[in-house]
């Protein structure tokens, strides 16, 4: 399921050296294959949500359904080991849809087995209307949360078998130290070190996810185009600074929409073999009634809004209307700092590119650094530069909008840029690289 600590596990295999694990990590350049997924059997990937916001025409859609097809089946081809593809969107594919996408799965593999773990509904609830928010919604629905476990899950016993289906509870308090990838990672044969695990948490806090809400309720639309993903992260990077309470809906309203959904409830109890372990009667005063509730700002919340946009503490945020107007300045402001920063490189076209090989560049290192090489020889030492440039490539790729920090060496900035190509507009992903100031140790 979504919300279920899949970004962290994507994140987390993504980044390893494939030789460290009992299987190979299949993706198309990104950890999380959903999309790719998504855009290859989607009967109407022109109606995928993120092909809409990218502002992608049919045309660059099927050339990436290409590139996806590509490097799925290059590597494939070149592994004998089995393999692991993780994609919690594919939920979002029909019955019809997931049977190409068996298909598909059945020219490489003799077996096909699907896990997932599953979410108690009111955590599910709770998490997934920060998403929603977060991704431009401004709608305030318990019934549209509820997660629908047979309709998202009974097309996968349809389509692959019900032996093939496993389910795991999604309980942090039963996996060892409370982690999801390390649980994810015993129960499928890996050892993971505690500095190869990739811990995200992208959740925002109670009095953060109020002053998006107003954003989102009052017109302030998630947008489309090339931009406007990296737009909308830059806005929740910066409400995620606003630390605060929980978000959690009454257990009023929770009750009401369990009761309505009762049957789907025990259908999935019944797949787990045990009755969810979830307090629905746990209350606190932050708790989210209505919506009226959601819409009204912390004075502390509402006053951080005001330092980060630059405008005076009087400046009126007394209705959502006010709050949503601020975040617009808001947003405009961090977009702009963005394209400042996103200086364009220019060079002499008329100079040979140099190029260096990781022997040569490892001689300069040693004839600069002797001292730092006494006790390592040369070729183990070229297989640490090598290793250190993939796990940087591996960031950069993996990257679709932002920025990857490498301490000392410089910043890369991953952007999306419109170009028009022979009369039509592309888009193309672009890679800035700023060098750090010289000598500078901090991060080392």
């Amino acid at each position: 399921m979504h919300k279920t600590g899949s970004t962290s596990i994507q994140a987390t295999f993504f980044r390893l050296n494939q030789n460290d694990l009992p299987w190979t990590y299949l993706n198309a350049g990104v950890p999380n294959s959903s999309e790719p997924l998504l855009n290859m059997f989607m009967e109407h990937p022109e109606a995928y949500q993120f092909n809409i916001k990218k502002g992608l025409d049919r045309d660059k859609i099927e050339s990436n359904r290409k590139v996806f097809f590509k490097r799925f089946e290059e590597q494939i081809a070149a592994s004998d080991k089995d393999f692991l593809l993780s994609a919690e969107g594919i939920s979002e594919l029909s019955e019809a849809e997931l049977g190409r996408l068996s298909e598909w799965l059945g020219r490489f593999a003799g077996e096909v087995l699907l896990v997932g773990y599953v979410r108690p509904p009111r955590a599910y609830m709770e998490s997934g209307f920060q998403q929603n928010v977060k991704g431009g919604q401004g709608i305030f629905n318990l019934q549209n949360l509820y997660p629908h476990y047979q309709k998202r899950f009974g097309k996968f016993e349809v389509v692959f078998g019900r032996e093939a289906v496993h389910y795991w509870v999604f309980d942090t308090s039963s996996f060892p130290g409370g982690c999801v990838v390390r649980d994810f990672a015993t129960r499928l044969g890996a050892k993971l070190a505690d500095k190869q695990v990739v811990r995200v948490n992208e959740g925002l806090s109670r009095e953060a996810l109020s002053i998006l809400y107003c954003y989102r309720k009052c017109g302030g639309a998630y947008g489309v185009g090339p931009g406007v993903i990296r737009e909308n992260q830059n806005v929740i990077t910066k409400l995620s600074e606003l630390k605060g309470h929980k978000v959690r809906f009454s257990p009023d309203l929770v009750r009401e929409v369990l009761l309505a959904n009762q049957l789907d409830v025990k259908w999935m109890e019944e797949r787990l073999g045990k009755p969810f372990a979830e307090d629905i009667e746990a209350r606190s005063e932050f708790d989210i009634a209505n919506e009226d509730d959601l819409l009204k700002c912390s004075p502390e919340s509402l006053e951080k809004l005001r330092q980060w946009v630059g405008v005076p503490s009087s400046e009126p945020a007394n209705t959502p209307q006010q709050v949503a107007k601020l975040l617009g300045q808001l947003r405009r402001a961090l977009s702009e700092r963005s394209s400042e920063s996103d200086s364009p490189i220019t060079c002499n076209q008329h100079n040979e590119a140099k190029e260096m090989t990781l022997t040569e560049l490892f001689g300069k290192v040693k004839s600069a650094h002797p001292e730092q090489f006494e006790t390592i020889n040369d070729k183990k030492a070229v297989a640490i530069l090598r290793a250190a440039f993939s796990e940087i490539k591996k960031e950069i790729v993996g990257t679709e909008d932002g920025v990857v920090k490498v301490p000392s060496l410089g910043n890369f900035r991953i952007t999306q840029v419109e170009r028009e190509v022979e009369g039509k507009k592309v888009v193309r992903r672009r890679v800035a690289f700023h060098a750090a100031v010289a000598n500078s140790k901090k991060g080392d």
